[in-house]
């Protein structure tokens, strides 16, 4: 067999292995357990009181239970109530809109790009992603034209969503600061991974050595250390909290940042001892609202082409349904959201979306054998919340077999309120309606935005630098310590983080992005440089940031990087290290640097 061949041959059986595989989750079956148990007591009480009719539609308002776990208690009020609102109301606006057909595409068009736009701009921690909100419209116009009890099925979902929001904060009554201490403890693992790595035996400034070389492990524990306490202090700003269990944390975090601040000084300014002051009230959490939504309303950002992307997906997806006259488009919608709606590379989004027709498929035969058993209406309620716990145990471990209890917990609900529905065009209306939204977004998914990850990359550069200058300024003030200092430190972290991410994820999508891979080292670089130089006890004396900060920013009036390719990323690489030198003026050892211009000609 040829060489090329071999090697194809090993690269498909390789990715066949990684479609199959089933991912290890120890202890995940408590987990899923809960949270069934959680979605599972509103479908129960609602059935119960509201009867078999619109009952168990009651699921849909429980997925609530999937929002925003692992967070203190007021960020999963604020929300929870958004959520339990967003939901009815984006149902009940379907139903509003059935009696026009017509309307239905371009209502959900703007209601999906409306709710991935902030999704993305605002929600922090895990979740089902934004596709349930819109999801809801779509469901809501077909209850609209073909139920009678529309709107007592919003009425279902909204009491649902409020139930499980109640019955989701019981894991705070039983261990109240679990979320806060899980983020304390992970930044201290964090910062004791880092203190233990060697420092560099030649006495030079990290990261550089004499010999152009890097110290990688030093710096993914660097990057993981203040990333870890970054969102630590973040998870604590959040809590709102002020009572001695939470002051306890703040004290504890900040030692753990103290070793951080000590360990980063002597890394970036060899020989200098760190001077950290800082106090309780001394930090800042996220950026603004006002900020996030800006940076999800740019042009250039990953959340506006995802958005874009499932807008256009979601419409086109209503018209085909439509079109073919299928009699549950929002089975098509929810389909094509699946693999769009997380703005996964195409690779990623393919594979998605083959787990997704396969388990449907699978799940549809195995609906099909249960209702050949001729289960009543009530043993239909208890398959349901089977494929609940199925939904959670599987998701994070194997998508095909997570699809399956997904599509088995979906149509028992359709069957389940519909005692005499026509089961046979019920099950090709599930198969041919996900072939449909799978097809629709991956045409949407390759044909849209394919230069978007370097646009976007390009773009967070510049807010990243933007940042370090700000914060370099007020070092250059002295006034480390002051609220604009501590709001730049902020973002320098946020913003770094975010370089670092959008990266990482548009590699999988543009492997030609790997030349801006030494741009996010040296930026990352430069970010450590400046937050080291906040706890630098002698800063305005022994260093020059306002130098620094003016060289970082003279380059933004010289021809400004456009493209991601090798040739801008050396040239951007030099400007960030000329910016370093002017920061250390000569107070440590110099390091190896690049001999080019800073822009081609």
């Amino acid at each position: 067999m040829p060489p090329g061949s071999a090697q194809a041959t090993s690269g498909t059986r390789a990715r066949i292995v990684t479609f199959l595989r089933c991912t290890p989750a120890p202890g995940q079956w408590r987990t899923a357990l809960y949270t069934s148990l959680v979605m599972a007591v509103p479908v129960l009480v609602i059935t119960a009181i509201a009867g078999l009719d619109v009952g168990p539609m009651a699921l849909f308002g429980s997925l609530i239970a999937l929002w925003n776990t692992g967070r203190p208690l007021r960020s999963r009020i604020r929300t929870f109530s958004v959520v339990a609102c967003v939901l009815p109301g984006s149902m009940a606006l379907g139903v509003l809109i059935s009696p026009l057909p017509w309307l239905m595409a371009p209502t959900l068009a703007v209601v999906t790009l409306v709710a991935v736009t902030l999704y993305y701009a605002f929600v922090v921690g895990p979740g089902p992603g934004p596709l349930n909100t819109f999801f809801a419209c779509a469901l809501g116009a077909y209850l609209g034209s073909h139920t009678d009890n529309a709107w007592q099925i919003v009425l279902v979902t909204f009491c649902s969503a409020l139930l499980t929001g109640l019955l989701s904060f019981a894991d705070l009554a039983v261990r109240p600061r679990h979320p806060e201490r899980s983020a304390v403890a992970a930044a201290r693992d964090a910062v004791d991974t880092y203190a233990r790595m060697p420092a560099h035996p030649d006495g030079t400034r990290m990261p550089g050595r004499p010999d152009g070389q890097t110290d990688e492990p030093l710096l993914t524990a660097r990057d993981h250390a203040t990333g870890a306490v970054h969102r630590a202090w973040g998870m604590l700003r959040a809590a709102h909290a002020r009572n001695a269990a939470h002051r306890a944390l703040v004290d504890d975090l900040l030692h753990i940042e103290s070793r951080l601040a000590h360990r980063l000084v002597a890394d970036h300014f060899p020989g200098t001892v760190a001077g950290y002051e800082e106090t309780r009230d001394s930090h800042v959490g996220r950026p603004a609202p006002r900020r996030l939504l800006g940076h999800a309303l740019d042009r250039h950002s990953p959340a506006r082409l995802t958005a874009g992307r499932n807008a256009l997906s979601a419409g086109a997806a209503v018209l085909v349904a439509q079109f073919l006259g299928i009699g549950h488009p929002y089975w098509a919608v929810l389909s094509s959201a699946v693999v769009l709606h997380s703005g996964a590379a195409r690779d990623f989004a393919l594979e998605r979306a083959l787990h997704r027709v396969l388990g449907t498929l699978f799940g549809v035969l195995v609906v099909a054998g249960v209702w050949s058993l001729g289960p009543t209406r009530s043993g239909q309620v208890v398959i349901l919340l089977i494929g609940v716990y199925g939904m959670n145990l599987l998701l994070s471990r194997q998508y095909t077999l997570a699809v399956v209890a997904v599509t088995a917990m979906a149509m028992m609900a359709n069957t389940a309120s519909s005692p005499d529905p026509a089961v046979g065009h019920l099950f090709a209306d599930r198969v041919v309606e996900t072939l449909t939204g799978c097809g629709v977004a991956l045409v949407v998914l390759w044909s849209t935005g394919r230069r978007g990850p370097r646009a976007a990359q390009i773009r967070q550069y510049h807010r990243t630098v933007d940042a370090i200058a700000r914060l370099l300024a007020c070092i250059d003030r002295g006034d480390p310590a002051s609220s604009e200092a501590r709001q730049a430190r902020r973002d320098v972290a946020y913003e770094r983080e975010r370089h670092n991410g959008m990266l990482i994820r548009a590699l999988a999508d543009d492997p030609a992005l790997a030349a801006w891979l030494p741009v996010d080292r040296a930026v990352g670089d430069l970010a450590h440089d400046a937050l080291a130089a906040v706890w630098h006890p002698d800063a305005a004396t022994a260093l020059s940031a306002g130098a620094a900060r003016d060289v970082l920013l003279l380059t933004r009036w010289k021809p400004e990087p456009r493209t991601t390719d090798l040739v801008h990323a050396v040239c951007v690489v030099a400007t960030v290290e000329k910016t370093r030198d002017a920061l250390s003026c000569g107070t440590t050892t110099h390091r190896w640097r690049m001999s080019v211009p800073l822009w081609p000609a």
